[in-house]
């Protein structure tokens, strides 16, 4: 069974006008490993300063996002503690949640840096907690 057109559907919808295809020259490609590092040095350029209305809006768009992997324990107790948190919490305001917790633990990390040492995550922990 063919498909419906949408815009027959709806009656009244007439179908775009599709531009015409301008043809290109052939652009020179990069070899892979230069697109990646172009790609790379992009994403690492400094971010302009927030906007006036971007610090007036929600809290979270003032942080740069940064992704990283968590142990299933670490998450679950986080979500345990922002929740605890949250419940005792005496005023009205931005809630907290498992990225509040990270960011204090790294405020804290980097309070503690220059006492870091060792080899591998383990030996790190050790180092910053004594």
């Amino acid at each position: 069974m063919p498909r419906a057109n949408l815009g027959q559907l709806l009656g009244n919808v007439e179908d775009p006008v599709t531009p015409a295809v301008v043809a290109q020259p052939p652009q020179e490609t990069a070899p892979p490993d230069l697109r990646v590092s172009a790609a790379i040095a992009e994403k690492s350029a400094p971010a302009a300063p927030p906007s006036d209305e971007l610090m007036a809006g929600a809290t979270y768009l003032r942080f740069v996002r940064k992704d990283t992997r968590l142990r299933e324990d670490q998450l679950e107790s986080l979500t345990s503690h922002a929740r605890r948190l949250n419940r005792k919490r005496r005023s009205a305001g931005a809630r907290l949640t498992e990225n509040t917790l990270i960011r204090v633990a790294v405020d804290l990390l980097l309070d503690r840096i220059d006492k870091a040492v060792g080899d591998d995550e383990a030996a790190l922990l050790e180092s910053v907690r004594r």
